[in-house]
């Protein structure tokens, strides 16, 4: 506001122009919605951030949104994958009684208190299958423009690192790079104008970072905001030439990533804003096995527990897309075994505590 009273004009350039805690923005124009439409083109003074921001809209003087940039060749048309299915079971164990739950779907699954989204992604089940699709998708790419490269962003370096070794197991070529990697800069410059078809990380290349060559990402974040989700979309989405006019983005069929992929499906072209079911078949799994719950996953992220769960998965190609295209688990995503005797214990002193304060 200092700013604005002794300098005549301001640009302000934003890629994301919102907060995810709902604050204003500095030295952009605010209204209430009700009074937009006639006072829209009238210049209004600053406003502070406040517990009012939510029910505020900005007014910006120009805007290029990704509707205009893909008619106009600067951006390629997201394609995005929700990955579903609709046979799961559940083997939850509490004091030495198994007690088994079907789903329907992984939404579904996700509302079971014992189920959390960030320990999903490191199952080993949802995590290789996103993964093998990604890979299937970026060799069909690679047939056509060999330096065509993909993106997977982890949940924290661990993750990334495990992530890392397992494309390496499937015969790709890895850059790995988070802000422990020793020259982690030069890596990225390295992989920028090399051949390496995957380059692995946490937040270093969510923003900021031009790398035109990559098209395909695989969402393995637990972060599940509007901004990052856009962020990390960002990085696959600008055109290199007349026949990369498609990005490719898979992730979990979670409800508040769905719910972001149909805010952008509203940004598409007419000509591309229609949702087609169009699977296609998922590399060949090997028959359910039963894996014992492990202390292996670092327990560092929001929503882990310290275990790592199994999981089945049986269902066919199940219809839960935002645009373009859907696919679906693959058979023999393992079964999910729970301890919940540690959750019920913390939740009745938890709920005793309530009633004493």
């Amino acid at each position: 506001m200092a700013l604005e009273r002794d300098v005549r004009f301001t640009l302000a350039l934003s890629g994301t122009p919102w907060r995810t805690d709902g604050s204003c923005l500095p030295m952009l124009r605010y209204m209430a919605p009700s009074h937009e439409d006639a006072s829209a083109s009238e210049p209004s003074a600053p406003t502070l951030p406040s517990a009012d921001s939510d029910r505020l809209a900005l007014i910006p003087d120009f805007t290029y949104p990704l509707r205009d940039a893909i008619q106009d060749d600067v951006c390629r048309t997201p394609q995005i994958y929700l990955i579903d299915n609709d046979d799961i079971r559940l083997v939850a164990e509490q004091q030495a009684q198994r007690e088994t739950l079907y789903y329907q779907s992984i939404p579904a699954l996700l509302r079971h208190p014992g189920v959390h989204y960030a320990a999903l992604l490191r199952h080993p089940g949802p995590q290789q299958h996103l993964l093998d699709v990604s890979c299937q998708r970026l060799r069909q790419l690679q047939e056509k423009d060999p330096t065509a490269a993909g993106l997977v962003v982890a949940s924290n370096i661990s993750h990334a690192e495990d992530i890392a070794d397992c494309l390496k197991q499937m015969g790709q070529t890895v850059c790995l790079v988070t802000s422990q990697t020793e020259g982690a800069h030069a890596r990225l410059e390295a992989f920028r104008y090399g051949h390496t078809s995957w380059i692995v990380s946490v937040n270093m290349v969510s923003e900021g970072i031009d790398i035109p060559r990559l098209q395909v990402c695989c969402y393995l974040s637990h972060v599940r905001t509007e901004q990052y989700f856009r962020q990390v979309l960002g990085r696959i989405i600008r055109r290199r030439h007349a026949q990369d006019d498609a990005c490719y983005f898979y992730a979990l069929n979670e409800s508040t990533l769905r719910h972001y992929a149909y805010r952008l499906f509203d940004d598409l072209p007419d000509e591309h804003a229609a949702i087609q079911l169009d699977p296609f078949s998922s590399p060949t799994t090997p028959a359910p096995i039963v894996y014992p719950a492990t202390d292996s996953i670092a327990s560092n992220d929001p929503g882990t527990s310290g275990e790592l769960p199994t999981i089945e998965m049986h269902g066919a190609p199940h219809a839960q897309a935002p645009m373009s295209e859907c696919v679906s688990l693959s058979e023999g995503i393992r079964e999910m075994t729970l301890d919940l005797a540690n959750d019920v214990a913390f939740s009745n002193a938890f709920l005793a505590r309530l009633v004493s304060l």
